[in-house]
């Protein structure tokens, strides 16, 4: 998440392809974690060797840290772009249910927000994924 607070690195990570990777990161459940082994992959410093990542390599939350990458990641339309055409939306209205924590809560509600003033394309999709999810618009 630190990476993603640097101006110039909020566009190198999102031109690197990370973006998808921070919203199959979102979506992760205790169910889902033994599928995605081997699913989720990053570079090393070898010159582009990819290796497997796997939730329980990690010893934090992972849903927090993606969620507060992405919101600093919002800083650029074409970013933002990324996080739609991945499915960001859908998965950042269900991190505002009771499942989260208040932080991860926050990080998803600003990331959303910003999405949501970037275009009426992205409020109509934010405001169904709310729909869907079960709750009522305020």
């Amino acid at each position: 998440m630190a990476l993603a607070m640097n101006d110039e690195n909020v566009v190198t990570i999102g031109a690197a392809g990370a973006i998808p990777l921070l919203v199959q990161l979102l979506g992760l459940t205790p169910a889902t974690s033994a599928a995605a082994s081997g699913s989720l992959t990053t570079r090393d410093n070898t010159g582009g060797l990819f290796l497997p990542l796997h939730p329980s390599d990690f010893p934090y939350d992972l849903k927090k840290f993606a969620a507060g990458a992405l919101l600093f990641l919002t800083d650029t339309d074409d970013n933002k772009a990324e996080m739609v055409a991945a499915g960001a939306i859908p998965t950042l209205v269900q991190l505002l249910g009771p499942g989260s924590d208040e932080q991860t809560q926050e990080f998803a509600d600003r990331t959303l927000e910003a999405l949501g003033r970037s275009s009426d394309k992205n409020r109509a999709a934010i405001e169904a994924a709310v729909i869907n999810a079960g709750w009522q618009l305020c």
